[in-house]
Formats: structure tokens, sequence, C-alpha cells
């Protein structure tokens, strides 16, 4: 998404004619469909939005090819904030497979990050558990 992100951003800039980074507009832009204000106008995103699509779709397309074996995958799951520009092309690399998506596919890492902490926190507090060396009671 990041690659999106910043060839947007270029092609922005040279648009308006001036250096233009500001990627999180951009971001809100492509996920809520509004156009972001640049130079006090709204700025059409339509016309860039198939030039985000074909960098989702050949960064897909790379992933594709170190797959092996495609038929062996059990679950394709879109997580991230770029989990919706993605979506189409996952479909096309793998038609005969069920594309998973998650709710609020932008914050899919930050709960799993929470998960794995709070499994850590709990075993690390679990009753009869030996404390080793240096570990604080």
């Amino acid at each position: 998404m990041s690659d999106v992100l910043r060839l947007l951003a270029a092609e922005i800039s040279k648009d308006v004619g001036s250096p233009y980074r500001d990627y999180d507009a951009i971001d809100l832009a492509l996920r809520s469909g509004k156009s972001p204000v640049i130079f006090q106008k709204p700025y059409d995103m339509g016309r860039h939005l198939p030039l985000a699509e074909s960098v989702a779709q050949q960064a897909v397309s790379t992933m594709r090819q170190w797959i092996e074996t495609p038929e062996s995958l059990q679950n394709i799951i879109l997580v991230g904030g770029g989990a919706f520009l993605f979506k189409k092309a996952v479909k096309a690399a793998f038609p005969k497979h069920r594309i998973h998506e998650v709710k609020e596919p932008m914050f899919a890492n930050v709960r799993g990050f929470q998960l794995a902490g709070q499994n850590y926190a709990a075993s690390a507090i679990a009753p009869g558990r030996d404390r080793g060396a240096g570990e604080i009671a």
C-alpha cells in the first residue's frame, strides 16, 4: 500500500505543480471515495484509480509467482489498510479460492499483536510457573 500512496502522491505532485506528500489524505480518499482537498479545492482522484489498481495487481502477481502449489492453500485472508484495494487482484490471482475478509481490516494487525500480548501475559503470570533468574516476581 505504501507503494500505491507514494506513486499517487507523485502523480498528484505532477498534476498540481508542487510536491504533495499527504499520504494520509490519499489513503482516506481511496478508502472513503471522498476527494482530498488540495489548495482549497477538492481533487478528483478518479483518474488515478487505474494506476493504484495496477500497482496492487502487480504486487499480487509477484507474490503469486512464489506460491508453487496454490491448490494447497487453505485460507486467504485480506487484512490491513489496503485490503479494499487488493481484493480484486487477489480474487483474480486465486479464482478457485474463497477470500476471507475481516471486519475492520485496517486494525487486524494491531488486534493480533494485542491478543498475542494478552496470551503471553496470561502465561507469564500463570500459577505454578517457575520463574527463571532475573525475572521479576
